[in-house]
């Protein structure tokens, strides 16, 4: 997790200004920014057991008196609690000795919480994954053989692919925002929207 940290702060700190997509600080931050999702979406995964849990009863004949989004929702809440508590009281320490390259402490903890919850989202999304639909295993014939492999390889490593490429939309929005300007009403705009996405969309495995 304290690496998670260290690479969300250096990736606020490239404080992107009115560059393009090619522009260096952006790039840094969009680097920085998806290995610190990816590390965080890891880092999760011991704290959400009973997430997994509950998602693989999702559907069966409930033992509590909840249901699925209930309990589900419960699972989340330690995490939730314990990891951004961590994070925006790392956020906080490094801001009071200087580390957080001039971005104030507001914003370096509360863009450290968005990244918890787009992270524990994600770990909600894969654990409503579920296993590997049948039309993925088709046989797929080409001249060098058959390719149902690659759909399966996709399928194996989609959750780590999609952490590293909404890490990096987030670390550049969220430097850019605390760069100075506008943008930072983007980032927290546009942060909202990508956490009710994935969230929807683990809606959707859910009721699948």
């Amino acid at each position: 997790m304290a690496g998670a940290l260290a690479l969300w702060l250096g990736a606020l700190g490239s404080a992107v200004v009115g560059g393009g997509a090619a522009d260096p600080s952006s790039v840094r931050a969009g680097v920085l920014g998806g290995f610190a999702m990816l590390l965080v979406t890891i880092a999760l995964q011991p704290l959400c057991r009973g997430l997994a849990a509950a998602a693989e009863g999702a559907g069966s004949s409930p033992l509590l008196p909840v249901s699925s989004q209930g309990l589900l929702a419960r699972h989340l809440l330690a995490p939730l609690g314990l990891t951004a508590a961590v994070i925006a009281l790392g956020a906080a320490v490094c801001a009071a000795f200087g580390l957080t390259a001039g971005t104030s402490l507001l914003g370096s903890a509360s863009s450290s919480v968005v990244l918890v919850c787009c992270a524990l989202a994600l770990r909600l999304l894969a654990a409503l994954k579920g296993t590997i639909p049948l039309r993925l295993l088709a046989p797929i014939p080409t001249p060098m053989g058959d390719a149902s492999g690659i759909n399966v390889a996709l399928w194996m490593i989609d959750g780590p692919v999609l952490a590293m490429l909404l890490g990096a939309l987030l670390g550049v929005l969220w430097a850019a925002g605390l760069a100075g300007g506008v943008m930072l009403t983007w980032a927290a705009v546009i942060s909202v929207v990508v956490l009710v996405c994935v969230l929807l969309w683990a809606q959707g495995r859910l009721k699948a």
